[in-house]
């Protein structure tokens, strides 16, 4: 300053990333090579689930792979599901190690 007085501070400061998560509501799986299949999408997730349930309960998907997305086919992949609304099930874990489930409903449109 005008005096000749010097004065410094210092703060750390940590800048750590946001987690995000985005659940579309529906899919077309028809090979048309847009929204062909169904799954979250986000940042910063160290650990994934999934499952998918049809009107009656019964689990028709299940993943812990982030990157494995439901084609829209039930039974080991064997069958072709049918234009419905579906349950799905997502549990995440984000990279400060917290849980996050997410509950809802999917439109598989043929």
């Amino acid at each position: 300053n005008q005096f000749n007085c010097l004065d410094t501070t210092y703060q750390m400061v940590t800048m750590e990333p946001e987690f995000l998560f985005y659940i579309p509501n529906a899919f077309t799986p028809n090979d048309d090579g847009i929204n062909d299949t169904f799954t979250g999408d986000g940042s910063f997730v160290s650990e994934f689930e999934m499952s998918i349930y049809d009107r009656w309960g019964n689990q028709v998907y299940n993943t812990n792979n982030i990157n494995n997305t439901w084609d829209g086919k039930v039974g080991n992949g064997s069958e072709t599901a049918q234009a419905d609304v579906y349950v799905y099930s997502i549990k995440i874990t984000d990279f400060k190690f917290k849980t996050y489930n997410y509950r809802g409903k999917v439109a598989l449109i043929r």
